[in-house]
C-alpha cells in the first residue's frame, strides 16, 4: 500500500462524513493557508532569468515523511488547527502511515497472530521497529473501544454455526476469547517482557476476525500515542 492510499484509508476511517473539529465537532473546516503553496514565492518559470536561477533539485517532487504531515484544517467556529491524526493514537508518529495500515491489515488477516519477525519481513523494516509497532497495536487492541469490538467479533465467530471446514477457525476464536477474558483488566506487557508474559518465543498480535475497515476506526479512537 502506498502512502497516499494509507492516507485515504485513515481519512475515511477517521471522518467518513468529512472533517470535523476534534475540539468542538464543527464540520465546516477549511484548509489552512499553511497547507497551500505560497504562489507569490514561486519562481516564474516562463521568465528565462528566474528559471535559470532555480536548481534542478528544487523542481523534483519531494515526499514528506508522515511526521511532517502539516495541519491542513482550521475550524471555522473555534479556530483550532488540526489534521486527521490529531487526538488519535497516530498523532506524532514517526512511522510511515502505509506501514501502520499494512501492519493492521496483516494482523486482521492472520488468526494465529503476526510476530515481529514476520512483520519486519513483510514491511521491510527493522526488527526493532516491528517490535515497537506490534507493541502499539497490542496496546490499542487492549483499550476501548477496540477491545469490546474485538470481543464481540470473537463471540460471533464462536457462536456461528460454521461448516466442518471452518471448525479450526471457530476453535481459534474460542482460544482467543478465553485468553481475552482471562487477561481482562491486565496491563499491557512491555515488549521486553513479552516472551515471559506469553510463554511463546515471540509475542503474536491479531485483530482477526475483524476486518481492516472495522478495526482501523476503533484503533484510532483508543487514544493518543505520540511515542512512535
Amino acid at each position: 500500500m502506498t502512502e497516499s492510499q494509507a492516507h485515504y484509508q485513515i481519512m475515511q476511517a477517521r471522518w467518513p462524513e468529512g472533517p470535523r473539529c476534534p475540539k468542538c465537532g464543527h464540520p465546516a473546516s477549511l484548509p489552512t493557508l499553511a497547507s497551500l503553496p505560497n504562489l507569490a514565492s514561486l519562481p516564474n518559470l516562463d521568465s528565462p532569468s528566474q528559471a535559470e536561477a532555480v536548481p534542478a533539485a528544487a523542481l523534483r517532487p519531494v515526499s514528506a515523511p508522515s511526521s511532517a504531515i502539516p495541519t491542513p484544517y482550521a475550524c471555522g467556529q473555534c479556530g483550532k488547527r488540526y489534521s486527521m491524526l490529531s487526538n488519535t493514537r497516530l498523532q506524532g508518529t514517526r512511522i510511515a502511515l502505509n506501514q501502520w495500515v499494512d501492519a493492521m491489515q496483516l494482523a486482521c488477516a492472520t488468526p494465529g497472530g503476526v510476530t515481529s519477525r514476520e512483520l519486519a519481513g513483510g514491511l521491510g523494516i527493522t526488527r526493532k521497529s516491528a517490535t515497537l509497532l506490534l507493541a502499539r497495536l497490542h496496546a490499542g487492541r487492549s483499550a476501548e473501544p477496540l477491545r469490546s469490538l474485538w470481543r464481540r467479533a470473537l463471540r460471533r465467530q464462536v457462536d456461528a454455526k460454521s461448516p466442518p471446514a471452518l471448525a479450526a477457525q471457530r476453535k481459534q476464536a474460542k482460544v482467543l476469547l478465553d485468553t481475552l477474558q482471562r487477561t481482562s483488566g491486565a496491563s499491557t506487557p512491555h515488549p521486553a517482557q513479552w516472551k515471559r508474559a506469553s510463554g511463546h518465543p515471540e509475542f503474536r498480535v491479531t485483530f482477526w476476525p475483524l476486518s481492516l475497515p472495522e478495526a482501523l476506526p476503533a484503533f484510532l479512537l483508543t487514544g493518543r500515542d505520540s511515542t512512535l
